[in-house]
């Protein structure tokens, strides 16, 4: 049987209301250019569940070797509204920012939800309200599912037909306590509905016992931190199968594919577009910059002028890329991206010398 029949049936086999599965994960087909599907996560680990240091740093691992950066759209941790530690919201904190900066993900977007569970929600009503047939955003529940339950009811209702959710884990599915009482079967159940994809328990292949040397051996630097990650749990980083099974369609990936990818990473893929960027944690939170494309260029409109400013663009790895100089005017401001790769960039306004303010970011096409 070829290949994408087979895929197209597994979705068949472990999907719950999805009228077109061909349309999910690695059978939407970002790969092969049929379409753009945007990646997120939610996981816990801020108490008992040290498996997640290992799996949070894993799954963003795999993101990057897969070359989806430019995919990924947020990541919520230490969602256990129930039950949790400081040890453990450190430990994940360590991972997830962490992750983030070693493998070139937005750290704008990594929140954790017992420290910020406003950032959070608006995570998921900013990008469930941008999902449509062919912009599909595909949610990874590596957590109790309380903070999908929130995402899912404060996002725009029409909208959940375009988001699909990956879980494997019957803990997760199950979990309930004070302040997290929604379950699996209760996100399922909200109408209009979203989709559904549960696949098998990947503790199978990727839980406690695994052996992870081969990373430890690594002459890269950014694989030992992998595999000083998952020390804590004996090997168990089994919530990163969902993302081995995002990406390939199988369900049961083994450490040795997995450790083979990591160190085989294709180019990232394209961004989707010039976006529009708004403020975040700013002085200016009550504007709003606007970003648009125009082939070779693109425009940033500045919402105020001020007094020898200059507008910066740095990338993910905090290196200045661009400075245009504004002459103090408020408006449209012209960007070649000739020189520019694909990514996200930060965008910041110096208005003196050693002082520059935060307003947004901006995803760019090559």
């Amino acid at each position: 049987m070829e290949k994408k029949k087979v895929l197209s049936l597994l979705i068949a086999l472990f999907t719950v209301g999805i009228s077109s599965a061909q349309t999910v994960g690695p059978y939407f087909d970002p790969l092969k250019g049929a379409g753009v599907a945007r990646i997120a996560v939610e996981s816990d680990g801020n108490s008992y569940d040290k498996d997640d240091w290992g799996a949070t740093a894993f799954s963003m691992g795999l993101i990057w070797a897969f070359g989806m950066q430019n995919r990924f759209v947020f990541y919520n941790y230490s969602n256990n509204f129930a039950l949790t530690n400081a040890t453990a919201e450190k430990e994940m904190d360590t991972s997830a920012i962490g992750g983030a900066h070693r493998f070139h993900l937005d750290p704008t977007v990594v929140i954790s939800c017992r420290k910020n569970t406003e950032g959070a929600i608006a995570n998921w009503v900013r990008e469930g309200n941008k999902s449509t047939k062919e912009n599909p955003l595909i949610v990874i529940e590596a957590g109790p599912m309380e903070m999908a339950y929130r995402g899912l009811m404060a996002m725009d209702p029409t909208k959940r037909q375009f988001v699909y959710l990956i879980s494997h884990s019957g803990w997760n599915d199950n979990f309930s306590g004070t302040n997290s009482t929604h379950k699996w079967s209760d996100l399922q159940a909200i109408r209009p509905a979203a989709n559904f994809i549960h696949i098998s328990d990947q503790n199978a292949k990727l839980g406690t016992g695994t052996n992870w040397s081969a990373l430890n051996a690594a002459t890269d630097t950014t694989l030992k931190w992998l595999y000083s990650r998952q020390t804590k749990i004996d090997g168990d980083v089994s919530d990163a199968g969902m993302m081995w099974f995002l990406f390939t369609g199988n369900q049961n990936g083994t450490n040795t594919d997995v450790v083979n990818k990591l160190k085989n990473p294709v180019a990232p893929l394209p961004a989707i577009g010039v976006t529009g960027i708004s403020p975040l944690n700013s002085e200016r939170s009550n504007k709003w910059l606007r970003a648009k494309n125009i082939g070779s260029s693109f425009q940033i409109q500045i919402p105020e002028s001020g007094a020898n400013s200059n507008l910066i663009l740095t990338d993910l790895m905090g290196q200045e890329r661009k400075i245009n100089s504004t002459n103090s005017q408020s408006g449209w401001t012209t960007i070649e991206k000739s020189g520019l790769t694909a990514g996200v960039y930060f965008v910041s306004l110096q208005e003196k010398p050693g002082s520059s303010q935060f307003m947004g970011k901006v995803i760019l096409n090559p």
